[in-house]
């Protein structure tokens, strides 16, 4: 299946990757395309960058350098892919079939970072 461009993608990417996304309830859901765009800073110096998984809104996200806007946006795609696995898809590496677990594709892509899950992230109480 070819992917067609999404009309709302930045002039510049960072980063981006082709997945299949299966589904047992809704048949041809296909390919799926995830992109980061370029941080980029506006008129009052807030850095934004912009990250896309086909199927979610594609937020702007804010950092206070360009750095944290990427890396946000980096992380951002991260969960959305979580997302789809949570609403029951089975995502695949087109060259890389035999990735069957949602660990060994989130690490393919993200390398050591795809291990992270959100709750390691909370911030301790107390």
């Amino acid at each position: 299946m070819e992917l067609v461009e999404p009309p709302c993608r930045p002039d510049k990417v960072v980063a981006e990757a082709r997945l299949i996304a299966t589904h047992p309830d809704i048949p041809n859901k296909g390919g799926t395309s995830i992109w980061v765009g370029h941080p980029y800073q506006n008129d009052d110096g807030q850095w934004f960058c912009e990250s896309h998984v086909e199927g979610f809104s594609q937020p702007k996200i804010p950092g206070s350098s360009s750095l944290e806007a990427l890396t946000g946006a980096i992380f951002h795609a991260r969960l959305m892919l979580e997302s789809f696995v949570h609403l029951g898809y089975r995502l695949y590496i087109p060259e890389l079939p035999d990735l069957i677990w949602p660990e060994q594709v989130y690490e393919r892509l993200f390398g050591l970072y795809g291990y992270v899950h959100a709750s390691c992230l909370k911030k301790p109480s107390g």
